[in-house]
């Protein structure tokens, strides 16, 4: 039976693993190339993905592919010395260790890690244990997070095993990068490889902070940073403690940008499912409703707190046709802008705010505030009014792709 989870979390070690791995199928085409690997051989991943193992790599006994097969298949392992060329034509010697995935048979591949010789091989298996150590401490924390740990005993004494005290109070932040280098989130995700080295190199400068415990999840990363005993005002703590952190990867990475949600208080570790999604709450109402690229206290979500909650879009959709439709439609089919313009109007505390804020003159914005008024038969300066266009305003906000 195949072990998915094992084999996931060997396939993330593969690509973040400092030594150079690389993976080969039965036939001796290289299937994985890890970062190290192109920094070693000079080569991208996605050059090497699709060439033969024995382009870069031959043992010293010279007996070609077939001493590759019958000692990565007949043995189920091959540790030895050999001879690697990089993509130049440098040839260097090296020591090879490879273990066959027996797991996925019809793959039939087989991992190897490439040493320089002269290198300290211990130092490289340390290394390669304390990555899975932290691989297997953000499968337990993400279990938790999903639900998957119910035991609060349970959690706490899995955690010590891995070096983790889940017993003490944290304020809990969920990590999302907006942008890097003028990428979008959605355009980083279609590199997979690039997106990973980039959450490797955010998550390795927040893990800086020796007391924070860091972790990768599918939809970006957590931190769980240490509350001081007595706190008296833990939200004021929680905030300064996420802004410093979100200072210190913008000031290492200028071209990220990160929206960090912050969630309610965090008593226990069967808190960490409620906390992250609250967080993942802040982080998402703060990058859709208010531009993202700062820190965002569940607490301070106001009424997108209950929006959120809402299962069903088409009562969201419903409330805003019933709200704004009349004036989203006029804006189709006029070319114009005055739902944008209702928007400023709402978040600015005089009409004269309004205007200076869409660089225009006051004398402007009242007569589009008065078509406004005209095309949804209200009147904008009614409290009752102002609240239901100023929720309709942030689902538009919360639902937008």
């Amino acid at each position: 039976m195949v072990n998915r989870q094992g084999l996931n979390r060997l396939r993330a070690m593969i690509d973040q693993a400092p030594m150079a791995m690389v993976c080969y199928d039965k036939g001796l085409t290289i299937t994985e190339w890890n970062h190290a690997a192109e920094h070693l051989l000079g080569l991208v991943a996605h050059d090497a993905i699709g060439l033969s193992i024995c382009d870069f790599f031959s043992n010293n006994d010279e007996s070609g592919p077939q001493r590759w097969k019958m000692m990565a298949w007949a043995s189920g392992s091959m540790d030895g010395s050999a001879c690697a060329q990089t993509a130049t034509g440098e040839k260097f010697p090296c020591r090879l260790v490879a273990v066959a995935l027996r797991d996925e048979p019809d793959r039939g591949e087989t991992v190897v890690y490439v040493v320089r010789e002269g290198q300290d091989g211990l130092l490289e298996s340390e290394i390669l244990r304390k990555n899975d150590e932290v691989q297997q401490r953000a499968d337990l924390l993400n279990a938790i997070a999903d639900g998957e740990i119910s035991s609060k005993e349970i959690a706490i004494q899995r955690g010590k095993t891995l070096g983790l005290d889940l017993s003490g109070r944290y304020a809990l932040f969920a990590i999302s990068i907006d942008n890097y280098n003028g990428q979008s989130y959605e355009e980083l995700q279609k590199d997979q490889r690039g997106m990973k080295e980039l959450l490797r190199q955010v998550t390795q400068i927040c893990a800086a902070e020796q007391d924070k415990i860091v972790w990768t999840r599918y939809d970006g990363f957590a931190v769980l940073c240490p509350l001081p005993d007595p706190c008296i005002d833990v939200k004021s703590h929680a905030l300064a403690r996420a802004r410093s952190g979100r200072e210190r990867v913008t000031g290492q990475m200028p071209g990220v940008k990160l929206t960090v949600g912050v969630s309610s208080s965090y008593f226990d570790v069967m808190d960490l499912r409620r906390c992250y999604r609250e967080a993942k709450e802040a982080a998402n109402v703060g990058r859709r409703v208010w531009g993202g690229g700062d820190v965002y206290h569940y607490t301070d979500l106001g009424i997108c707190q209950l929006l959120t909650q809402f299962q069903d879009s088409g009562q969201l959709q419903s409330f805003v046709d019933q709200s704004v439709g009349k004036l989203i439609q006029y804006d189709k089919t006029r070319k114009t802008q005055l739902v944008a313009t209702l928007e400023e109007i709402l978040l600015a505390s005089t009409l004269k705010e309004a205007a200076e804020r869409s660089f225009v003159h006051h004398k402007t914005i009242l007569l589009r505030k008065n078509r406004i008024e005209e095309i949804l038969g209200v009147s904008i300066d009614d409290v009752e009014t102002r609240l239901t266009l100023s929720t309709a305003m942030k689902i538009l906000r919360l639902t937008k792709q």
